[in-house]
């Protein structure tokens, strides 16, 4: 299929007007190999169809930066960007591992802080609930840094205490697509809180 001689000149000159900057060349190649890498290398292994569609796009975007280093030695350039494609595959799998751990620290402390946050007054003492003060501030001022995006994702989920699907439903997204959207608002408030709370020297 990507040995054929024919397809092969067609693609070198794809490669050569895709060097001077033409887009439309590039789309040429994009629609002739996106379909095949989608679907055998990148969504086998990461098995989430939003993740799968953001690599996909992450490798055409290298791809397109890439290609004045590309030399075909007889061989369809499929081979070339399906090498991208396992690597940022393989690089976005090895995040994944890391990312599910602290999202689930990051989880557990967001659902027992909020919890905290909703304990009545009576039921602390006056040290207990300058802390939960101070602690609710930070949480609110944490939350208005991230996107508004970002913002609804946690609020829905962990303030209104709704599912997974109905998070979804109400943004309108897919179940996969919002699970992704939690997972990136979680980072960006960990991130905010992690230099919020750098002990000063």
């Amino acid at each position: 299929m990507f040995e054929d001689e024919a397809r092969l000149e067609e693609e070198r000159k794809w490669i050569a007007a895709c060097r001077t900057g033409n887009r439309k060349a590039f789309a040429k190649i994009y629609h002739r190999f996106a379909g095949e890498i989608f679907a055998s290398i990148i969504l086998p292994r990461v098995g989430n169809r939003a993740v799968a569609e953001d690599l996909l796009l992450e490798t055409f975007r290298t791809v397109w930066e890439q290609l004045h280093t590309y030399n075909d030695r007889g061989k369809s350039i499929f081979f070339w960007i399906a090498r991208i494609a396992a690597n940022k595959t393989y690089d976005q799998l090895r995040v994944d591992r890391r990312f599910r751990r602290w999202a689930t620290d990051v989880t557990a402390m967001w659902s027992s802080g909020h919890a905290a946050l909703e304990q009545t007054d009576a039921d602390l003492g006056a040290m207990d609930l300058l802390q939960r003060k101070e602690l609710s501030a930070q949480v609110r001022e944490t939350l208005q840094q991230l996107s508004p995006r970002y913002r609804e994702a946690i609020r829905l989920r962990f303030l209104e205490c709704k599912s997974r699907q109905d998070c979804a439903h109400d943004l309108a997204i897919s179940l996969g697509t919002f699970d992704v959207l939690l997972l990136r608002a979680l980072r960006s408030f960990r991130d905010l809180w992690v230099v919020r709370n750098q002990p000063t020297e």
